[in-house]
């Protein structure tokens, strides 16, 4: 299991003085740095491709390195009970998006000055749909980033659900962004593909499942993130659809990136079908990304159309399935379909700055929208971002990328619910700091909170001293951070325990691979 640790692995100096002794030359700042010698770097750091499988695809054998356990002379721990594990490549691309070696080097150097300043090593198999969906640019230019979730950064099932409902509310009144699909709406008899099936590109989650008196899915603890690379969709001698076959790509699946799972049919691993996940999981339900017009993003190339000269039984049956965590959970979805509908309304958040040689009137998003500071600047400046009422997910903090050219070290982020009572956010201590050179971004976070609780916002402010800028500058990017859903996600699937009938693999799964043993069991016995 990977849980998400929302503490980050703070490196102590003593800690860094025993790692550069077990690794001479090594681990400059912590224990799983690019620099290590036990750092894996496999897969692309900058990932490029048409389609969103495509990034997936070159960030192929993407795996966690420097474990501790696990690593040869390693004598760092997080706690006495916990072990350091979800590090290295993944954690700094993945979780925290850097791009580049030299960017992850950046932020191993900024938690060993600052400690606790970003999300901890955690689990990354959500992170990393997000990641692909921002390296790809859909639905967005940045992925998940939009006007009412200012971060492309999603990290759990339950916020990935929550993300595509309201979008999928959202496109009803114009544009595009997402579609949920949940398990009990895939429907072969009526087939639409980003409709009522999903398409090639398609985010696709799993939850543990039990059977009883009711049906019910388990915590969200025990949840799990994919995505569909190609898909095989069967219709029989009449045109029906009696079966959809795919291939999957997903992160943080035996601690890497992987593209070897697969299911033989859709249908059959919902609760309505009879196949699982490992022994527990089942299906929970997809997200169908939709440009401008609506229609879903997908490669056509990968999606293939498989007919059969027989009549075959189309799926129908549905269950009824109780899932209490998430109704509980789901009472935001109508105040974040309203506060969203009500921003696209007004244009966005409202920014407002104190000094008119600085253009601020949306918040950077890292693609087309920046601000720039100009040296000459040499009057206080203050920044007011107004989201126009208390966001309906609590804030744990905001983070500001600056350009790696120049940084102040002296300004403050505050935070306000009502606009008069202003709180200040916790910020590294930049004053008299050493920073690398040739560094191509800073992202400097600023927490809202000193226990990791989430705060009550609607304005944020932005204040720099007089002076503050004695070069140009320019911030390439600002992140909310929210807080997250309920659940952490699980990582790969545990081993199949559960008896099938005609399950001859035991893998779960009733499919043709059992076929073709009972096959050649037959051949065997009629020699």
């Amino acid at each position: 299991m990977c849980i998400r640790n929302q503490t980050a692995y703070v490196l102590s100096a003593i800690v860094t003085a025993l790692v550069a002794t077990a690794a001479p030359g090594a681990c400059t700042y912590q224990p799983d740095a690019p620099d290590c010698s036990c750092f894996d770097n496999t897969g692309a750091w900058a990932p490029t491709g048409t389609y969103i499988q495509d990034i997936a695809l070159d960030m192929l054998g993407t795996k966690e390195s420097c474990p501790c356990p696990g690593t040869t002379g390693c004598n760092w721990e997080i706690s006495p009970t916990e072990e350091f594990s979800n590090a290295g490549k993944p954690y700094y691309q993945i979780v925290l998006g850097a791009n580049s070696e030299d960017s992850a080097w950046f932020i191993s150097w900024m938690l060993s000055a600052f400690g606790n300043v970003f999300d901890g090593r955690q689990a990354w198999c959500s992170e990393t749909i997000s990641y692909w969906h921002r390296e790809a640019g859909i639905p967005n230019s940045q992925g998940y980033r939009c006007w009412w979730h200012s971060d492309w950064q999603i990290g759990n099932v339950s916020s990935l659900r929550t993300w595509y409902e309201v979008s999928e509310y959202i496109s009803s009144f114009g544009g595009g962004w997402g579609r949920w699909i949940a398990h009990d709406e895939l429907d072969y008899e009526n087939f639409e593909l980003g409709v009522t099936v999903p398409v090639p590109g398609s985010y696709l989650a799993i939850r543990g499942y039990t059977l009883g008196s009711p049906n019910y899915w388990q915590d969200l603890d025990n949840s799990h993130s994919q995505m569909i690379d190609e898909m095989w969709v069967h219709k029989d001698i009449l045109g029906n659809v009696f079966q959809i076959e795919v291939t999957l790509l997903e992160g943080n699946s035996g601690n890497r990136v992987r593209n070897d799972h697969s299911y033989s049919d859709l249908w059959s691993v919902t609760p309505s079908g009879p196949d699982w996940v490992g022994s527990d999981r089942k299906i929970y339900g997809f997200g169908v990304d939709l440009d401008a017009d609506r229609n879903p993003i997908y490669d056509a190339s990968r999606l293939h159309y498989v007919h059969h000269n027989n009549l075959q039984i189309v799926p129908a049956e549905l269950v009824n399935v109780l899932d209490r965590e998430w109704d509980i959970y789901a009472q935001r979805i109508p105040l974040l379909r309203a506060y969203a509908e009500f921003l696209a309304e007004q244009g966005g958040p409202k920014l407002t700055c104190s000094s008119p040689r600085i253009r601020v009137t949306t918040i950077p998003d890292g693609n087309e929208v920046k601000w720039y500071f100009p040296n000459e600047q040499q009057e206080p400046v203050e920044i007011l971002i107004d989201l126009l009422d208390v966001h309906p997910l609590p804030i744990m903090g905001v983070e500001l990328t600056w350009n790696g050219q120049f940084i102040p070290t002296n300004y403050a982020v505050q935070y306000s619910s009502d606009g008069e009572d202003y709180v200040n956010g916790q910020l590294p201590k930049l004053g008299g700091v050493q920073f690398p050179e040739q560094m191509e971004v800073f992202p400097v976070p600023a927490s809202f909170s000193n226990d990791e609780q989430s705060v009550a916002a609607r304005y944020v402010r932005i204040l720099f001293p007089a002076g503050a800028f004695v070069e140009d500058a320019i911030v390439e990017s600002m992140r909310f951070r929210y807080e997250p859903g309920p659940g952490a996600d699980a990582e790969d699937n545990p081993p199949c325990e559960r008896e099938i009938p005609g399950d001859i693999n035991k893998d779960c799964i009733v499919n043709f691979k059992d076929l073709a043993i009972l096959a050649a069991h037959w051949l065997e016995e009629s020699e």
